[in-house]
């Protein structure tokens, strides 16, 4: 082993494989699967969701998840600057947190249901 290897960062070397994964995965849908769960294992979170941006209705809508019900998919949604996904597209900043605060899991709870 290098001495750059023995000091490299063990998460910079798991979004190495990810992308590496992502590169090879046929399709749109199945890369955005790698992503989620692949990105859920490293991090060792309950959830990992991809939202895309719909500009046209002003909308954050989930396009891929590890952790939450498939059903939910293209059904829940966000709107510019609400809930915790509006808030992050909003500041353009990362969010990692022990436990989401009640008020920003309440539209997303009405939407999925209280067991998501």
């Amino acid at each position: 082993m290098t001495p750059a290897q023995s000091t490299r960062n063990p998460r910079l070397d798991a979004l190495t494989r990810i992308v590496r994964e992502v590169d090879g995965a046929p399709n749109l849908d199945a890369a955005l699967s790698v992503i989620v769960r692949r990105t859920r294992e490293v991090m060792a979170a309950d959830v990992c969701s991809v939202y895309f941006t719909v500009h046209e209705q002003r909308r954050h809508v989930i396009a891929a998840t590890d952790g939450l019900s498939p059903d939910l998919v293209g059904q829940v949604q966000a709107g510019f600057g609400q809930g915790l996904v509006g808030q992050v597209a909003t500041s353009n900043r990362p969010v990692n947190m022990d436990h989401v605060p009640i008020e920003l899991e309440h539209a997303f709870r009405a939407q999925s249901g209280p067991e998501h």
